[in-house]
């Protein structure tokens, strides 16, 4: 679940990401149109347990068929 800001061929915005094991939040850049695009997220965890990542990192690329 997240929140953007669309301009031009980027975006930004915020990206949450909540299990039984950990929380992360975290700001995404996203660059592309409508047959392209990529977006990377870089997340700290909020809550969770001793075991998990302090930060994870999200990348994400799609293309239109």
């Amino acid at each position: 679940m997240g929140i953007s800001y669309i301009r031009d061929n980027f975006s930004y915005g915020f990206d949450l990401k909540s299990s039984e094991y950990a929380t992360y939040v975290g700001p995404v850049l996203g660059h592309g149109n409508e047959d392209k695009w990529w977006t990377i997220g870089l997340m700290k965890k909020l809550t969770g347990e001793e075991s998990k990542n302090e930060f994870i990192i999200k990348s994400i690329m799609g293309f239109h068929f």
